[in-house]
C-alpha cells in the first residue's frame, strides 16, 4: 500500500464565521420542517461546510459587478475543499511538540494520500 508522510508546521489562525445562507438554497432542507415552525426556527446554515464555503464565495463574486465569470473555477474550489476535508478529517495525524512549536505528521492512503500530496505543494 502506498503511503505518504508530510510534516506541517502549524500557526494558529482565527477562522471567520460562515455567512448565513440564502433562504432559496434551503428549500429542500426546510421542506421537512413542521408547518407550524416560525421563521426564527428556520436553519441559517446549509448543513455542510464545503457547500457553505462555495455558496459564500459565489455570493461574494455575484456582489462584485467586475467579476469575470469566465475566470471563475468553482469546480477547482470544490476539489480544493475535498482535499482539505480529506487532510483534516481522514488523514492519520501524529502531533509532535518541540522547542515551543507544534508539528503534525500527516499520513494516509488512497484518495487521502493524493489530497495530502496536492495540499503539501504551494498553490499556483
Amino acid at each position: 500500500m502506498r503511503r505518504a508522510i508530510v510534516i506541517f508546521v502549524v500557526l494558529l489562525a482565527s477562522q471567520a464565521s460562515a455567512q448565513p445562507a440564502n433562504d432559496h438554497m434551503h428549500l429542500g432542507h426546510t421542506a421537512a420542517m413542521s408547518a407550524t415552525a416560525t421563521a426564527s426556527a428556520i436553519p441559517t446554515q446549509p448543513g455542510q461546510a464545503a457547500f457553505a464555503a462555495i455558496q459564500e464565495i459565489v455570493e461574494i463574486l455575484e456582489s462584485d459587478p467586475s467579476t469575470d465569470w469566465s475566470k471563475v473555477d468553482i469546480e477547482g474550489l470544490r476539489q480544493h475543499l475535498i482535499d482539505m476535508d480529506n487532510v483534516t478529517l481522514r488523514a492519520d495525524v501524529k502531533t509532535e511538540r518541540s522547542d515551543g512549536s507544534i508539528r503534525f505528521v500527516v499520513s494516509g492512503s488512497g484518495s487521502v494520500i493524493d489530497s495530502i500530496q496536492r495540499r503539501s505543494r504551494p498553490m499556483p
